[in-house]
């Protein structure tokens, strides 16, 4: 059960970030999509932690 909770709150976070990047993306007009993976090696490196 932490797990799913766990997963969630990465997914959460994650769209959250990348909503807020894509406004930052549509201003300096960069592409994006390599940083989603760093948010998810990083939820699944936090999971690990705790």
């Amino acid at each position: 059960m932490e797990i799913l909770i766990g997963l969630l709150v990465v997914v959460i976070v994650g769209e959250l970030l990348r909503l807020r990047r894509r406004k930052n993306h549509e201003e300096n007009k960069k592409p994006f999509g390599s940083d989603d993976w760093e948010i998810v090696w990083s939820g699944i490196k936090w999971r690990e932690k705790s």
